[in-house]
């Protein structure tokens, strides 16, 4: 009979296997790198300040958020921000501007010669990201919170009451955080003002165009409840076609063929697929045939805008022609080993990088992971240390054309020279090629693109983003790809 101890243990341990996986196990010991993930909104924003929330899909994402540090705020940096010991603290913008707490609220004004309301020095540490929250409940001008003369912190000016939240990378050891006016002898009236730390390595598109939109749909069509004749574009791949009702539908351009209520298979070229409708069809789905496994197999769509996400994985639509996101530097010169978690769709067979911190025919240490190289069919990852022949090693998965949807493991182990690939939980491909020496870099991540190239846009979905600096054991390695599988329904 085991002792109570014994017990005890074995107990801890069932639980223990009980227990669901979260990537944020993966950063337990302080690892470097980032968890991002679509499916949740609450990580998600509009725009790069992280002003505008993401509330649902069709939305473009110009902030996410960095899940790996567990998204907990630091401690409080702003001194007396509820004004509870009047204006301590809390510096006149100049001589000719006026504060004065009334009602436990800062009221302030510009003054004659100047735009600044109010102001106050903050420490900070450089590269680290923080989050602004200031409470306006009057005003009579454009409001911006700025870290001194310079914007530097948000996106401009505002004439918005309510809750104004933004967020900065910080470059040195202090920020003047400044509340300022765009007209002399503007008044404003502001209260629980904060600023805390945000620990983690977000991604941001500062370029409104260039952002990627969160989605949830597969279905092509549009109106579908009660189907009217309608054109689509369809990619060179197998759909699955599927409605009800007595009608039926007739396919020409990219298909051929007339259908009665039913699932069918249907062979589409590129371009455009004109579905004339013919009596009564009613919940129609038209989809690319693996869009994913276990997926509803009606998605109820009304408009663009509007249709069913329930039981659909979320993911970041990246248009192929300018989308990307990207992070401040991140640290990665602890270590000369990397892993990396995707899973993505990808849309077409050209040239195009998932995410790297450096080119492939960059100088100096570099890693990254690519949908496709020269239409080739391939899923393509590269490690290196500090060469400087450009000659980084790479390994490639052959046989994945596109349109396919994937969960794709990078490893890489610079010292021993190791640079593998696994598709769908099975090892791909595997090269042990001289990656030279040395630790990775201090680098930005950037996902979407080349990170010194214009070009190599991608063109597909991501649907779970996971890199980590360290060695992963096996068991980590399913873990996380069973989770990334589980966000994207690739096998």
């Amino acid at each position: 009979m085991p002792s109570l101890a014994l017990a005890c243990r074995l107990s801890a341990v069932s639980r223990a296997s009980r227990r669901p996986f979260s990537p944020a196990s993966l950063f337990s010991s302080g690892e470097q790198g980032v968890w991002y993930d679509p499916s949740d909104l609450s990580t998600m924003y509009q725009d790069a300040a992280g002003t505008t929330p993401v509330t649902a899909v069709e939305q473009p994402v110009g902030l996410m958020l960095d899940k790996s540090k567990g998204l907990v705020l630091g401690p409080e940096l702003v001194s007396n921000g509820d004004f509870s010991n009047g204006t301590t603290g809390w510096v006149k913008g100049d001589n000719n501007s006026s504060i004065a707490v009334v009602d436990g609220k800062l009221v302030c004004d510009c003054g004659a010669t100047t735009n600044e309301f109010v102001k106050q020095t903050i420490a900070t540490v450089a590269g680290r990201a923080y989050f602004v929250s200031v409470d306006v409940v009057a005003l009579s001008s454009h409001f911006a919170i700025r870290n001194g003369g310079t914007l530097g912190i948000g996106e401009g000016y505002t004439t918005t009451l309510g809750t104004r939240k933004t967020w900065f990378v910080a470059t040195g050891s202090t920020i003047v955080l400044t509340l300022v006016a765009n007209d002399a002898h503007r008044t404003a009236t502001v209260d629980n003002i904060s600023v805390r730390e945000l620990p983690g390595n977000h991604a941001y598109q500062s370029t409104s165009a260039s952002r990627p939109v969160l989605s949830a749909r597969v279905n092509q069509y549009l109106n579908t409840a009660t189907l009217a004749t309608q054109n689509v574009t369809t990619l060179a791949t197998t759909y699955t076609l599927r409605f009800e009702g007595t009608g039926s539908i007739t396919l020409s351009g990219t298909a051929t063929g007339t259908y009665t209520a039913g699932a069918h298979s249907v062979v589409c070229t590129a371009g455009t697929l004109t579905s004339t409708v013919t009596g009564t069809v009613t919940n129609a789905d038209l989809r690319p045939t693996n869009s994913g496994v276990n997926l509803p197999p009606y998605q109820r769509v009304n408009t663009s805008t509007d249709y069913d996400t329930a039981g659909f994985p979320h993911y970041l639509k990246f248009d192929g022609i300018d989308d990307s996101l990207v992070t401040n530097s991140i640290d990665f010169t602890g270590t000369d080993k990397m892993t990396v978690f995707a899973g993505f769709r990808k849309l077409s067979s050209i040239t195009q990088s998932i995410v790297g911190n450096r080119d492939i025919d960059a100088d100096g240490p570099s890693f990254g992971l690519w949908a496709d190289v020269a239409s080739s069919n391939v899923v393509r990852a590269f490690s290196g240390g500090a060469f400087s022949n450009k000659n980084l090693t790479s390994v490639s998965a052959t046989g994945f054309p596109a349109p396919l949807t994937l969960v794709s493991t990078f490893t890489g182990d610079i010292a021993a020279d190791i640079n593998r690939i696994r598709i769908n939980g099975v090892l791909a491909a595997e090269t042990f090629s001289d990656q030279g020496s040395g630790n990775h870099a201090n680098l930005p991540l950037v996902i979407g693109t080349n990170p010194t190239l214009a070009g190599r846009r991608f063109n597909g979905h991501i649907y779970s983003l996971i890199v980590r600096g360290a060695q992963s054991s096996e068991a980590q390695i399913l873990s996380a790809e069973t989770y990334c599988n589980q966000k994207t329904g690739a096998y």
